[in-house]
């Protein structure tokens, strides 16, 4: 069984917009959506990143120590040909946490961009606009936009998904977790320094 079946990352058709691990079938707190669209302002990302050369082997994207570091090993890529959620996301790359169940997946959310809803401006809109996504906390990464958003909040079980914005009209997502109740500190600061390490590549690369 490869490592995006045994880890449930399946992707509802309603995330689309941003799409991550949204439908893992944990159990999360649902927050009342939105009641209708809200002022408010996406981000520009003044300097795009080339992602191009990380398409075919995305693990690239995340130097090997950094994941070892939060305790993840055995990288496996999740390509759009033989993986259900890369078809939907991306190209991807997913880890094994290795003193429990917790997983690490990053994607390059290009299908967004095919759809006309990349970038942050997807995960704005997942959020402010329909609903789909029931927390949204806007951050920044080595100089990049981004936000903590997702359909379910997980956060209080260690569990988080990290939008960063390489274009105006692409995101690399890092999801990360469950590290544990009372862990959602431990899971931030580990989805931003994997988000860190995959940005910091992609300017060495530009």
């Amino acid at each position: 069984m490869s490592f995006s079946r045994a880890a449930g990352l399946a992707v509802a058709v309603a995330c689309v917009a941003a799409v991550s691990s949204c439908a893992d079938t944990e159990s999360g707190t649902a927050l009342p959506a939105p009641t209708g669209p809200q002022n408010y302002a996406v981000p520009d990302v003044s300097t795009p990143l080339d992602v191009s050369s990380y398409l075919e082997d995305p693990c690239l994207l995340v130097p090997g120590g950094e994941p070892g570091k939060l305790g993840f090993s055995r990288p496996e890529p999740r390509l759009p040909e033989d993986d259900e959620v890369a078809r939907l996301a991306g190209p991807g790359c997913g880890w094994m946490e290795s003193d429990n169940a917790g997983t690490l997946s990053v994607n390059i959310q290009t299908e967004n961009v095919k759809r006309g809803t990349g970038g942050l401006a997807g995960v704005y809109q997942s959020h402010f606009v329909t609903g789909q996504y029931v927390y949204l906390d806007p951050t920044d990464v080595e100089g990049y936009p981004a936000a903590f958003a997702d359909g379910l909040d997980m956060r209080e079980r260690g569990k988080t998904t990290l939008y960063i914005g390489v274009a105006d009209d692409l995101t690399i997502s890092v999801s990360i977790g469950p590290f544990g109740r009372g862990k959602q500190k431990q899971a931030e600061d580990g989805a931003a320094s994997i988000a860190a390490a995959a940005v910091r590549t992609l300017k060495g690369g530009s």
